[in-house]
């Protein structure tokens, strides 16, 4: 059947295309470098959380590791920096903010 050789050749040929593409998205994520402007923004998401924490019913030690493993999930915040770590002290300090 003509019909179905054909059927056979477009998908293989979409396949290889999506395949190529999937390649060439890995290639750039690999070779983006973070910028000053990409933490700032970090910094700006961890305000924001802490301000959505701060104004809701949970303990200063809870909001903190809450926000501490969703910046860590989402690979703003690492082990061996400081500088993205959420203690109670940080959402105490939002909190008389507020």
């Amino acid at each position: 059947m003509v019909i179905g050789e054909v059927d056979v050749i477009t998908t293989g040929k979409k396949r290889k295309r999506r395949k190529r593409k999937q390649m060439e998205d890995k290639r750039i994520k690999r070779k983006m470098v973070k910028t000053d402007a990409d933490a700032a923004h970090a910094q700006s998401l961890e305000l924001l959380d802490l301000n959505t924490m701060s104004s809701s019913l949970y303990t200063d030690r809870a909001a903190a590791s809450f926000a501490s493993a969703v910046l860590q999930d989402i690979g703003i915040g690492h082990e061996g920096e400081a500088s993205h770590v959420v203690d109670r002290n940080k959402i105490r300090r939002q909190c008389k903010k507020l």
